[in-house]
């Protein structure tokens, strides 16, 4: 019984480790676009949608925050950067409560 278990909590701790989900990569511009594309492809009409909304409400939120200029375009690809569709809807849901 302990081995049974020892393995099922190596199975799930394997299975969290392989999160496929695109993420964004704002490393360049042409990462940028490549990223939000293949996310956006990944993603139904509906949540496709959610995304990007979200997308722009959190380049806003980072914008403002940074005060304008280069600093607000740093701070909102910082913002996104490494983020899958989920975690950015969240992050939009968390900025407007």
């Amino acid at each position: 019984m302990r081995k049974f278990l020892l393995v099922c909590a190596a199975v799930f701790a394997l299975a969290a480790c392989g999160d496929s989900s695109p993420k964004i990569d704002t490393s360049t511009p042409e990462s940028y676009t490549t990223s939000v594309q293949k996310v956006s492809a990944s993603l139904t009409p509906e949540k496709k949608e959610a995304f990007e909304k979200a997308i722009m409400a959190i380049v806003w939120d980072a914008s403002v925050k940074a005060g304008g200029g280069e600093k607000s375009e740093k701070a909102a690809m910082d913002a996104i950067n490494g983020k899958t569709a989920d975690d950015i809807i969240k992050a939009a849901t968390d900025i407007k409560n």
